[in-house]
Order: C-alpha cells, then structure tokens, then sequence
C-alpha cells in the first residue's frame, strides 16, 4: 500500500529538501531525492556515464515526502530499487503539487511539527511546488493547443487529449490535469452539442484545437 504524505512528513524529518533529477540521453527519466546536496548526488550518479545528470526542480523543506512522492510514482518505475522513472517532469511536478498539498493538510504546515521545527520550509516548498507545477502547465499546453475563436475550428475534448496525449508521451488523464489548470473547461455548446469541447473559462470565445505539427495549419 502507498505511503500516505502524512505518514511520510512524520517518519523523517523536514529539514532535507526533495529534488528532481533528469537525464541528458532520455527528458523522460526522472529521479525523485531528497539530501542536503543535489548538484552532489547528480554529480555522482554521472560519474562514468555517458549522459549528463541535471537538476530540473528542487523543494526546500520536503524531503520528509520523497517516500510518498515515489510511492505515488511507483508505476513509471524502470526496474526495481534503480530509482529512475520513466515519466515526464511536468508529472513528477504534477505529483508533488498533490503530495505536498496533502501533507500540508495532515501535518499542519505553517504550525509546529512533532519534533518542535517549524514547519515554515515545508509552507515554503508547497508554494515553490505550486509555482514550478503552474509554470510547467502554462508551458505545456503553449505547446501542444492552439486557441480558435470557432468552435467549428476546434477539435474536440476526447481528440485534444488523445492527440496530446499521444504526441508528449503521457496519459490523457495528465492532459486532462494540465487543461483544467490553464483555465480550459469541456462544454457541449451549439449545433454540435453532442461532442465535448475545451473552453476558456476567463474567455468564452475562444475552444481549444490540438495543435498541428505543421506551422501552416495553424
């Protein structure tokens, strides 16, 4: 059974920061640590490769949540006990996001935990993961959604997520987070009212297409 963030914010101490480590040969392996060092730990599992280990995120106060964090990540495993998971970094970002969240609910973030540290680092990591998490989300469907001001140019809901899905190697479900994030919210509207579309909550005029790899389509 996973690891509760709760549970994980009591066993360990708050003082370590948890970290996001990725791979120069493949930005599809990511490492989820925790240490006082970062660069350190990415310095040594470099050592006698052939690719590069990079620092991608850091979350001062949040290694207590490593645990959950991988527990959470499990499934993206590579092989057992190698630590690396095959998923995308917004992913890992998106997990911590909720990771840190929960924890700040069970273990009171912003008063005084079990072992009298303030638990101000951790208040601060739940904001710094928040930001890294919006900041990759607004990122990501710049990339990959184009806004129309048509509904009759849009795609629809299930063909935006399965495109994007398809084109960034992740889960539609993933898809589905990072749109509800950016503002995007299904509608059936109009003549084509039997088909779900995405719609700008703050803009109603504008629907979502999955964006052409052609530059001329757009």
């Amino acid at each position: 059974m996973a690891l509760r963030a709760g549970d994980a914010a009591r066993r360990a101490g708050p003082t370590d920061p948890m970290f996001v480590l990725t791979r120069s040969d493949d930005h599809d392996l990511v490492k989820v640590g925790r240490g006082a060092n970062p660069a350190h730990q990415a310095s040594e599992l470099q050592t006698g490769q052939c690719f590069r280990v990079n620092v991608a995120a850091v979350f001062p106060g949040a290694g207590a949540l490593a645990e959950a964090v991988r527990a959470a990540l499990q499934r993206y495993e590579v092989a057992p006990g190698a630590g690396w998971l095959r998923c995308s970094v917004g992913e890992a970002l998106g997990t911590i996001a909720d990771v840190v969240a929960e924890a700040g609910d069970d273990a009171g973030v912003g008063a005084v935990v079990e072992d009298g540290t303030e638990a101000s680092e951790r208040d601060r990591s739940a904001a710094e993961g928040r930001d890294a998490w919006v900041a990759f989300a607004e990122g990501f469907v710049n990339k990959h959604v184009t806004p129309v001001t048509s509904m009759t140019e849009a795609t629809s809901a299930q063909e935006v997520l399965n495109t994007v899905s398809r084109r960034a190697g992740v889960s539609p479900a993933f898809v589905a987070d990072v749109m509800e994030e950016c503002g995007w919210e299904e509608t059936r509207w109009g003549s084509r009212s039997g088909v779900s579309f995405y719609r700008m909550r703050d803009d109603r005029s504008l629907f979502a297409r999955a964006r052409s790899r052609s530059p001329r389509r757009e």
